[in-house]
């Protein structure tokens, strides 16, 4: 049986080890085992005294007319209501509100208590003896004995009450009625005192039970709390973030899940904090002053009081959860404020760390943590596309471009690029002799067949379905199919993707294909984009010198842009380097572009290496880049992307010609 919550204490591991000794007295110093004796007290006591008050009453009723009024009435009425007292005291109702320290004193007073009692009552009752013939004679003697019997039983739970109260019992009882001249005075005693003994040792093999049952129920308690202590250990381990402290992924998605789970009304918004330049850190001071970024950041997230939890999603991204009840414009006020607070510089090792953060927020309509994670995710690469903003904010425009993005994706995740895939060749010219020298081919992909997508729109969903492989093959093989330009002394250029250059075996997998479909290695030309090379540089030069090794070209695309770097230039086997369209844009109004671009010319012409201008639009525009010395062109002023049989008729058409074709 389990303590009443209130009576018993926490016991510590060595007191619920502790054995009971085989013992007639409580163990004292095992509070839980006394909180224990008291609860099964209480459930026992007050009917026990119930008892003694029916047997009091009785004697004194049955002697009413031979006895002294003093035996008769005050006597038990000070009996009884003693009893009542002490029975009320017991009751569960009112044991339950009574503290520790004032039970332990009652269970460890209670065989005095029961002793003076039990020895109260049988003077009493004995004096009544004097006073009656056989019949009541034999009335006290059944009612002494059924009080003996009974109180042991009612203290199974303090053996030291039970015996001294039937030693206060039995032994004057016994001497009394062995003194009378009762014709079954010999049997009578026998009886009440082997009965009374066998009692007392049933109970006390009872009270063993109670003891072990107690001690195993306190030794499994102990287990299941240092369980639990484990377990919660284990689990604040499995959802912490050893670095920062903070959440770790597992444990702000699972607490984002249980907040999903409110009513609509409360779900909390959601916001996505990325910190722009931890990787210029983390490469110029090492990663211990990006941890030290990390923790000052978290510690600072952790300082907000509107925020109501954040978690390390991993890498230098947080997640933040505010309470579903705060308006759009609190949240935005507090996560501008975070912005500002997390952009104060960071003491490392004697230097100040500067640091800024683009946020992403989203109020979670949603039950779906990968939905929200989602819009969440696209308001912070919002935040990041818009210069000096640090917030982003998902909209409903937003919700339908991802909605026509999934769309597309779900098409494009099954589509049949046998049928649905088109490749369209636009001219790379040569403008001082007014020929063609190459096609650069283009694919096209049309999910309902009526309208092309560009690759801007596509190679993505190629990438991330897993589908790229796939793709480049199949644009591989109908180029090199559909245009055979090296039959007419001229170049096909392709495009590779980031995935295609970065596969272990990329170089004999491309060139395969170009095997296999008949097309000479010095006639093709691999166009690739500097983006390519930033997951992996040492993989993707080492294909591209297999490749070069080969006997294909290899083209440098997009040049000029973001991720350019001269180092590039001067270490990867290029052939060509193409100068992007941007600046052909600008070449007639922008003296930068022109002196950008004058540059590259004089770079690419030093290191021997052909240089194309793309997206020449105007006869001004030529003229311009002409007199930058490019001689290949390549844009809409020459010819659109036109189809394989109008690019090989088109070979000898002069220069500026306009092939109108499938843009």
């Amino acid at each position: 049986m389990s303590p009443e919550p209130s009576a018993a204490r926490p016991v510590d591991d060595a007191g619920a080890k502790r054995p009971m000794p085989d013992s007639i007295l409580a163990d004292e110093s095992n509070d839980a085992l006394i909180a224990a004796y008291g609860t099964n007290l209480a459930n026992r006591l007050p009917m026990l005294y119930c008892v003694v008050i029916v047997n009091v009453l009785m004697l004194a009723f049955f002697f009413r007319d031979t006895a002294p009024h003093y035996l008769t009435i005050w006597l038990p009425a000070c009996f009884a209501l003693a009893a009542s007292s002490r029975a009320i005291y017991w009751m569960p109702a009112n044991y339950r509100r009574r503290g520790f320290a004032q039970v332990k004193r009652d269970v460890v007073w209670l065989p005095v208590a029961g002793t003076v009692l039990a020895l109260s009552l049988t003077v009493w009752a004995l004096a009544l003896y004097n006073y009656g013939g056989d019949m009541r004679q034999a009335l006290v003697h059944y009612i002494v004995a059924i009080t003996c019997f009974t109180g042991i039983l009612g203290m199974t739970h303090s053996p030291a009450t039970a015996i001294t109260m039937a030693l206060s019992v039995m032994v004057p009882s016994s001497v009394a009625f062995l003194m009378h001249d009762n014709p079954n005075r010999y049997p009578i005693v026998v009886l009440q005192i082997v009965v009374s003994v066998l009692l007392i040792i049933i109970t006390r093999g009872h009270h063993r039970d109670f003891v072990g049952l107690e001690l195993s129920r306190q030794d499994l308690a102990r287990r299941e709390r240092e369980s639990a202590e484990r377990a919660g250990h284990h689990q604040e381990q499995a959802t912490r973030d050893a670095l920062t402290g903070a959440m770790n992924r597992r444990g702000i998605l699972a607490l984002f899940e249980d907040r999903l789970a409110r009513p609509q009304a409360l779900r909390p918004w959601l916001a996505l904090l990325d910190l722009d330049g931890f990787k210029l850190i983390n490469d110029t001071y090492g990663h211990a002053a990006g941890d030290a970024v990390l923790c000052a950041v978290a510690e600072r997230i952790g300082q907000v009081p509107e925020i109501d939890a954040h978690g390390r999603l991993g890498g230098d991204e947080f997640a933040i959860l505010l309470p579903g009840d705060m308006n759009h414009g609190g949240v935005r006020a507090v996560m501008e404020r975070l912005a500002e607070i997390v952009s104060h510089p960071i003491a490392f090792d004697g230097r100040m760390l500067a640091i800024r953060g683009s946020i992403g927020i989203h109020r979670c309509a949603d039950s779906n943590v990968s939905e929200n994670l989602e819009r969440a995710d696209v308001a912070l690469y919002k935040a990041k596309e818009t210069r000096n903003a640090a917030i982003g904010e998902f909209t409903a425009a937003d919700e339908q471009v991802m909605r026509d993005k999934r769309s597309i994706t779900r098409v494009f995740t099954s589509a049949d690029f046998e049928s649905q895939l088109a490749v369209v060749y636009q001219p790379i010219v040569d403008s001082g002799k007014g020929h063609t020298v190459a096609f650069e081919a283009l694919a096209r992909w049309s999910p309902d067949g009526v309208e092309w997508l560009p690759p801007t729109d596509f190679i993505h969903l190629a990438e991330t379905t897993g589908r790229i492989g796939e793709l480049t093959a199949m644009i591989l093989t109908k180029a090199l199919r559909e245009c055979r330009a090296w039959d007419h002394g001229r170049c096909l250029n392709i495009n590779l993707s980031a995935r295609d250059i970065l596969r272990e075996d990329a170089a004999p997998w491309i060139a395969g294909l170009v095997e296999a479909a008949g097309g000479p290695p010095d006639r093709i030309v691999f166009e690739i984009t500097e983006t390519a090379l930033v997951n992996d540089y040492r993989r993707a030069a080492d294909n591209l010198a297999k490749l070069r090794r080969m006997g294909f070209r290899i083209a440098l695309d997009d040049f000029g842009t973001g991720q350019s770097s001269l180092s590039h230039v001067n270490n990867l086997p290029l052939d060509h380097i193409k100068v992007d369209q941007s600046f052909a844009r600008d070449i007639a109004r922008s003296h930068s572009s022109r002196a950008i671009i004058g540059t590259i010319v004089a770079l690419a012409r030093q290191l021997k290496l052909e240089c194309i201008i793309e997206g020449i639009e105007t006869p001004e525009q030529q003229v311009i880049a002409q007199s930058l010395g490019l001689r290949l062109m390549q844009g809409y002023h020459f010819s659109r992307p036109i189809s394989a049989a109008q690019a090989i008729a088109g070979i000898a058409l002069p220069a500026g010609t306009d092939s109108r074709g499938a843009a």
